[in-house]
């Protein structure tokens, strides 16, 4: 009888770091539950202790996937020092770059962590990024430094998350499938800029 590899609890890691990688090179829809425990030379049953299903293994890997994201984004963020406003309105930009890079280089990471198997309910909450990770948690922090310093009126501060979340994602998407270029992106940065009345003008 073949010896288990793995100790209790080390599988279920394994079969998300397995099934991240299996997301990464063909996309979610060609993953099963059935494949992953294949690759790691583990029965199906063992696989099904700890994932019921196909949705719950990559809804585990979505996770797995928004910690990657979110080192990606702290790197960007910590790439630029200081309290200025230069420095303070660079962290901003350097997090729409690392945004839109990271769906560029990981096109089927992205689409997982964005997409059906990765939905958080958020009931009557108009939006509260302080409970969506470190990506969320450093658009906070780059936006209350730009309000401290002034470069943001507090009418734009009050909803900033919205409108830069909503659209660094919808450039990266749309670069994504295809329908617009990378060479865009000064613009939408411009545009984030103007709506966040980053020169003490409200739009």
């Amino acid at each position: 009888m073949t010896k288990d590899p793995y100790h209790h609890g080390d599988l279920a890691a394994a079969l998300v770091g397995a099934a991240l990688e299996e997301v990464r090179q063909v996309g979610a829809e060609k993953v099963s539950l059935r494949g992953v425990a294949a690759t790691l030379k583990v029965s199906p049953s063992a696989a099904y202790h700890y994932f019921p299903d196909k949705d719950a293994l990559l809804g585990a890997t979505g996770g797995a996937v928004f910690e990657l994201f979110g080192q990606r984004m702290q790197e960007a963020f910590e790439s630029i020092s200081g309290d200025g406003r230069q420095a303070v309105e660079g962290r901003l930009s350097a997090l729409a770059m690392a945004y839109i890079n990271f769906a560029r280089d990981e096109p089927h990471l992205f689409r997982l962590a964005f997409g059906a198997y990765c939905v958080t309910p958020i009931g009557d909450k108009f939006m509260d990024l302080s409970e969506a990770g470190l990506a969320g948690t450093l658009l906070i922090r780059a936006l209350d430094d730009l309000q401290r310093l002034g470069v943001i009126a507090p009418e734009a501060r009050q909803h900033g998350e919205v409108l830069c979340w909503s659209a660094v994602h919808g450039m990266a998407t749309l670069i994504l499938e295809g329908h617009i270029s990378e060479l865009a992106v000064p613009a939408l940065l411009d545009a984030i800029r103007f709506a966040l009345a980053m020169d003490g003008k409200v739009a």
